[in-house]
């Protein structure tokens, strides 16, 4: 029997379509028609997760069933992404100086390395021993676990951001809870996350890439749900809108070898692979939301 929604508890979603995990188990995806809601079932457990985000995570044979093909080989793109996405964020941040920030599934740093360059003091929260151990050889304190563990003071931060990383939680609520409860009132929190509700998501149906991860995508959000999820944390949602990245060919090609065979034929020729460009596929979206004045 298919669990209860996860977020309004008052039905037990349907199926849309079952995929296979990284270690071929199958996993249903399943959408709530109450709140809109899409998860996969079931959740793997604790030792599961532990296990996913080892050093093999970062560099991995199959990325489209989850995982990076080179993450420390994209840095130069990946710090690019992040810079841009520093400057947009910045519009909706008061002109303070320094700015406490605290990047939650912060990975190796490299958008904490963008934020200390702006004169930000930042402040990593990372899953991954393997990942932490990278970020903080750069200088940066990091928290090796998870952010309900880690000893933050109540409202002690200027900015948190989780980049990819809501999709991946057992409770997305909690871990937004937990930000709420680490950032100032008036704080600013940003996420990004692939987009269910985006046309592309609403086209390919079941064949859409963002099923791909199951296993490691829990969850996937739409614009609506979203917008609940950060409403009952206690935020106030201020923007949300499609965002890219930079990328090299090579990987978006390999991506695109998913819905057809001449885009793995094409990265046979080196000029379709070295050159990296921004990238807008319009089914990952950025969320910004300001924490809420306590009463």
């Amino acid at each position: 029997m298919n669990p209860l929604c996860p977020f309004c508890g008052t039905s037990r979603p349907k199926k849309i379509c079952a995929k296979p995990d990284r270690l071929k188990k199958p996993v249903d995806i399943l959408r709530c028609a109450v709140c809109g809601l899409i998860f996969g079932w079931p959740f793997p457990t604790e030792e599961e997760l532990r296990q996913l985000y080892s050093a093999d995570y970062f560099h991995c044979d199959t990325p489209l069933h989850g995982g990076y093909e080179d993450y420390q080989g994209d840095e130069e793109e990946i710090k690019k992404t992040f810079q841009r996405r520093w400057k947009s964020l910045m519009r909706y941040v008061p002109a303070q100086r320094p700015l406490r920030v605290l990047d939650v599934g912060c990975a190796t740093g490299i958008f904490l390395t963008v934020a200390r360059d702006a004169g930000a003091v930042p402040f990593g929260v990372e899953r991954s021993a393997y990942a932490a151990e990278i970020a903080q050889s750069k200088g940066i304190p990091v928290f090796q676990g998870q952010l309900e563990a880690a000893s933050f003071e109540t409202g002690s931060f200027d900015v948190i951001t989780l980049w990819d990383v809501i999709e991946h939680v057992v409770d997305p609520l909690a871990l937004l809870q937990s930000c709420a409860q680490r950032l100032h009132d008036g704080g600013i929190l940003v996420l990004s996350t692939p987009d269910a509700s985006s046309m592309l998501a609403r086209l390919l149906g079941s064949y859409w890439l963002g099923f791909r991860s199951v296993g490691e995508h829990l969850y996937f959000f739409g614009h609506p749900t979203m917008r609940a999820y950060l409403d009952k944390a206690g935020f106030e949602t201020l923007a949300m809108h499609g965002i890219g990245k930079y990328m090299k060919w090579d990987r978006l090609l390999r991506r695109l070898g998913y819905y057809a065979r001449i885009f793995d034929w094409l990265r046979r020729f080196p000029h379709f692979t070295t050159p990296s460009s921004y990238i807008y596929s319009g089914d990952t979206f950025c969320a910004i939301a300001r924490k809420r004045t306590s009463l």
